[in-house]
């Protein structure tokens, strides 16, 4: 059984759908507004900015 406003068949035909459309609803959903908000912030300071920075870099070095 799929979720409400989804239908079993387009999930069977495109399951990647599916599950885009399971991220777009939790998305949409107070939990996920709240962790996106959560990672708004997390991305504005600048120690985790610096450190994102680093990975990118290390990772450009392979």
């Amino acid at each position: 059984m799929g979720m409400k406003g989804t239908n079993d068949a387009e999930e069977k035909r495109d399951p990647m759908a599916s599950i885009w459309q399971r991220v777009t609803a939790y998305l949409r959903s107070p939990q996920g507004r709240e962790l996106t908000e959560q990672v708004m912030r997390a991305a504005r300071d600048p120690k985790n900015q610096q450190r994102a920075k680093e990975v990118v870099r290390r990772l450009r070095k392979r």
